[in-house]
């Protein structure tokens, strides 16, 4: 017999209680969702009504008691913070208070914490205290009951979820991005929605792996799940002044995450000249042009470019450069990405026509429609492919930053001018000494001895249709 119940919901069989915490009141129920197996087969759903029935009451309940506390308008720290002032007004912390100084006498310790767990039972429907969970307390309880418990403020350790609500607040029109989303669901199914602090590197390759092997994910989809995460984290130990590092930061993919495929490939010479016939000869947009000859000219990657700010732009000095750090439109990956890069060449001529004659611009330099880093990607992609560039998932619009590099070792840059202009960190302790950024000459002279080497590779390095027929 087929029944519609509400929170009923099916897998391998068997049936469950499954109900969805609205994204405003996880950090206050402490969980994305509840799920119960209720321990029947496809088939008994009629027998599952009194129990689904049951646990609807009960999450409403939790439900009602999350939207007080979200109507209070207090995060947890701020929760805390306000229950550790009311014991300290109502002198509850002092030495001595919390213990019976006799049989049969209580101090007002002692009745404000029973009075505070009895009407958690009474609300709960339980008898004993060991019976009630932390969900059966509302935040306000649950603070006022740890710092009675514990005599000092209540540590209130920034989760992943938590992590993630702060980044959203300082993101456009208050949302994520899905990818971002899924990145957080799909750790917080495997992990927990865990401390920050409490996350180890090793925790983030094993979920690696799980989304490799269980989830059969891609490389290219596992590289963006930690580069959402890494986003995130970093957002909140700079917001948040927290003082561990970022364990999804700098994770090398294994091979085998990557399907045989563990990196973009730089673009040939033939593609070179497709891309720039097509620049030269369509109507595309002159802004798609510009991002493009860029990105041919540096070793920026598609988001370095696009957000950048004319404040970051210098066009008119004796070394012409473009300062990448992070601004108002754009954080970067690493804390070893900020650079100064010179523009030379058609790089430094399609940025100045750009600009025009107005040489006291301000603000972003590329329209917004651009600076949505998967969309310009996309659209980027479409422009090469447009130009005849063969479809591989090696060879997009991120391959021009490998076809720099791979210039800059073909002319024989030295390696301490390489890595501070793709933005690596020291390989080794030696390089940590001296200074940290080489002269703008000795850049300036590294670019400009790269950029006859751009496309020269090795047509072994390609597989079978990267390269165009006839070259």
């Amino acid at each position: 017999m087929w029944v519609e119940v509400m929170f009923l919901f099916k897998r391998n069989g068997q049936l469950y209680f499954r109900r969805r915490v609205r994204d405003e009141l996880r950090s206050i129920i402490g969980q994305r969702e509840w799920k119960v197996s209720l321990r029947l087969r496809v088939g008994s759903e009629v027998d599952a009504i009194p129990e689904i029935n049951r646990l609807t009451r009960e999450t409403d309940r939790m439900i009602r008691d999350a939207e007080r506390e979200l109507a209070s308008g207090l995060s947890a720290v701020e929760a805390s913070e306000a229950a550790f002032e009311w014991a300290k007004r109502n002198e509850f912390l002092k030495d001595g208070l919390g213990r019976r100084s006799e049989p049969g006498e209580w101090s007002l310790f002692d009745r404000e914490l029973e009075a505070l767990i009895n009407r958690v039972l009474k609300r709960a429907k339980r008898n004993h205290e060991e019976d009630l969970t932390r969900s059966d307390y509302t935040q306000d309880e649950w603070m006022r009951l740890e710092t009675l418990r514990t005599g000092d403020l209540v540590e209130v350790p920034c989760t992943v979820d938590m992590a993630a609500e702060n980044y959203r607040k300082h993101h456009k029109n208050g949302e994520m991005k899905q990818a971002e989303r899924v990145a957080v669901q799909q750790w917080v199914e495997f992990a927990g929605d865990t401390p920050l602090g409490a996350i180890r590197r090793k925790d983030v390759r094993r979920w690696i792996t799980h989304l490799a092997n269980v989830r059969g994910q891609s490389y290219v989809t596992i590289r963006r799940r930690l580069s959402s995460l890494t986003a995130i984290v970093n957002r909140a130990i700079e917001d948040l002044e927290l003082t561990h590092n970022n364990p999804f930061a700098d994770q090398k993919l294994p091979d085998t995450t990557s399907g045989g495929v563990t990196d973009r490939v730089p673009f040939h010479t033939s593609h070179l000249e497709l891309i720039e016939r097509h620049i030269r000869k369509s109507a595309i947009k002159m802004e798609t042009a510009v991002l493009l000859r860029l990105l041919r000219g540096t070793t920026a990657a598609p988001g370095e470019i696009s957000g950048l700010e004319w404040i970051d732009v210098d066009l008119d000095s004796d070394a012409p450069h473009i300062k990448i750090r992070p601004n108002s439109l754009r954080r970067l990956k690493t804390k070893s990405r900020p650079r100064d890069f010179p523009l030379v060449g058609d790089a430094l001529a399609a940025l100045r026509s750009w600009r025009g004659d107005d040489k006291a611009q301000s603000g972003p330099v590329f329209s917004e429609r651009a600076r949505s880093v998967n969309a310009l990607s996309q659209r980027l992609n479409q422009v090469i492919r447009a130009a005849g560039v063969p479809k591989s998932k090696r060879l997009v619009t991120y391959s021009f930053r490998h076809t720099f590099e791979q210039a800059m070792r073909e002319a024989g840059v030295g390696e301490d001018l390489q890595r501070y202009l793709m933005g690596h960190g020291e390989r080794s302790m030696t390089d940590r000494y001296g200074a940290s950024k080489p002269p703008m000459e000795r850049l300036q002279a590294a670019v400009k001895k790269a950029l006859p080497y751009l496309g020269k590779v090795d047509p072994g390095n390609y597989q079978e249709g990267e390269l165009v027929r006839g070259r």
